[in-house]
């Protein structure tokens, strides 16, 4: 499959069992201009006790392009088949640096102002006290 710039190739599936869920992953090589960009496992985790499943997405951040790949193993059929949704999520870089940005202003505005600090202290002078 290729998407935006991405090859993805299917490799395996791959099932592992743990005490309280069995893992179901697809294995996907990920590569982007002929560079191999590492092996990445999309797929469910499904729960017996709870009767319930949950995605296990794999992402890849790509922090030069300010884009997020993102792989979900959507469905694992019993023929071996497997449906993946893939997503290229741009600007992802600019919601971190948005959250730099409200803080530093946030410091900004909580920052003290000494011209108020000076009106204060002028309100609440000293009061002489009579005996």
């Amino acid at each position: 499959m290729r998407i935006r710039g991405y090859d993805l190739t299917y490799v395996d599936t791959v099932v592992r069992k743990a005490s309280n869920r069995t893992e179901v992953r697809a294995r996907l090589a990920v590569s982007r201009d002929g560079k191999a960009l590492g092996v990445y496992e999309a797929g469910k985790n499904r729960y017996p006790v709870e009767g319930q499943d949950s995605n296990e997405v794999a992402i890849r951040t790509d922090w030069l392009r300010a884009e997020d790949l993102f792989v979900i193993g959507e469905q694992f059929n019993a023929n071996g088949s497997v449906v993946l949704k893939v997503l290229v999520n741009p600007l992802v870089n600019l919601i971190w640096l948005a959250g730099l940005v409200f803080l530093f202003g946030s410091l900004v505005a909580m920052w003290p102002d000494e011209l108020e600090q000076r009106r204060l202290a002028r309100r609440t002078g000293a009061v002489p006290v009579t005996p």
